[in-house]
């Protein structure tokens, strides 16, 4: 029997959000990272009716502004280049250069502590703000960018884009690598190398956005490196954030690589994306049919061991465990579930046997103690869970 393949399944209906940044979690803090620097804070910065509030001093003054503080009004005034920032903590209107504007959430004082909005602030600077809900990260960037419409999506990482002086690029997003889709070498294409390029299709196509380089203006193949926004968002940092991209670094590019291995890492750690489908050595796959994983195969004594490590019962009425070299199958009993936690052991050979906590699946040898056959769980939509 063939090795089943994966069938990669995502939903990619994400909405960039353009001012607001969402409420999230009292737990989790926000991390702040200006030009590619991790902004570390004496206070936490916090999330209140939507706005992310951060110590004040320390935000005016890493993005290039001189400050005044009044103590007896609790006015604040930030002086850069040509623009005036003045505010008052706990009102909601401040002023940009005597015009008035409404902020979502006023500042406050909190434990001695004087936060200030952070996206007013920022874009009253003149720089751009990203907010990535999922893993609770802020990006501020004050590099100048070209202004573009995309024209093509070639695939997950790479675009055309059209400049305002008529001149086209091929673009090639900084910091992240995404699956092959329109590799010349067919075998290097994968499915989900065309999920991924359908998502940025889907994204970008016919957009405008910025692009914001480097060290470095162009590959080895004449392509332009750029950070690409998008409403102030970085798509480059929403692939990785998503799990639609691995980190990889283009020398001397280097400016928001610490963004991105911490996106990367947060998707891993979360089965986010394409993680959510490795499934390699023990490791989990996460779906709508739960979470289970292969955790061992003792090959001499032919053991499968699998546990559940959802936070559900799981049914696997209808699902299979696969010997691949040996094409042999195993298909779990009509009704059998698994508690949360619980493990259940697949035995076959002279140690088959049907007890509590075993299952039998036949007399005969199934793994011949070859290490090099791997194990297959499939759920009951034929959806490959885990492997070993």
């Amino acid at each position: 029997m063939k090795k089943k393949m994966l069938l990669l399944i995502m939903i990619c209906s994400l909405v960039f959000p353009a001012f607001a940044i969402p409420t999230a979690s009292a737990a989790a803090a926000p991390v702040v990272y200006l030009d590619g620097e991790k902004l570390s804070f004496n206070t936490n910065p916090i999330i209140k009716n939507g706005s992310t509030l951060v110590p004040m001093r320390l935000i005016f003054e890493k993005q290039g502004a001189k400050v005044s503080w009044n103590n007896t009004t609790k006015t604040v005034t930030a002086t850069k280049g040509s623009t005036t920032i003045k505010y008052t903590i706990g009102q909601k209107k401040a002023a940009v250069n005597g015009s008035t504007f409404t902020l979502n959430t006023p500042g406050e004082i909190l434990k001695g502590s004087t936060l200030v909005p952070l996206r007013f602030v920022s874009e009253s600077l003149g720089n751009s703000v990203g907010w990535f809900n999922k893993s609770k990260t802020v990006t501020i960037s004050s590099a100048s960018m070209l202004k573009a419409k995309v024209t093509k999506v070639t695939d997950g990482d790479t675009i055309t884009v059209k400049l305002n002086d008529g001149t086209e690029e091929k673009v090639r997003f900084i910091g992240v690598d995404t699956p092959e889709s329109v590799h010349p070498d067919a075998d290097r294409n994968t499915s989900e190398g065309v999920v991924v390029s359908e998502y940025t299709k889907k994204q970008l196509l016919n957009k405008t956005v910025m692009l914001e380089l480097d060290a470095g203006e162009r590959d080895n193949y004449g392509r332009l490196l750029a950070y690409v926004y998008l409403n102030g968002m970085m798509f480059n940092a929403k692939l990785a954030e998503e799990g639609y991209a691995t980190q990889m670094t283009y020398q001397p590019n280097v400016r928001w690589v610490d963004l991105f291995s911490a996106l990367v890492a947060n998707a891993r750690s979360n089965d986010r994306g394409l993680w959510a489908y490795d499934g390699e050595n023990g490791s989990s796959v996460k779906g709508t049919t739960g979470k289970l994983v292969i955790e061992k195969v003792d090959y001499q004594n032919e053991i499968v061991t699998i546990k559940n490590k959802d936070s559900k019962t799981i049914n696997l009425t209808g699902w299979k465990l696969v010997s691949v070299k040996g094409n042999q199958v195993y298909t779990f009993p009509e009704g059998y579930t698994l508690a949360p936690g619980k493990t259940v052991y697949v035995t076959s050979g002279k140690n088959a046997k049907a007890a509590a906590g075993y299952l039998k699946w036949t007399t005969a040898n199934v793994h011949n103690n070859d290490e090099n056959d791997p194990a297959e769980l499939y759920d009951m939509n034929n959806k490959l869970i885990s492997k070993y």
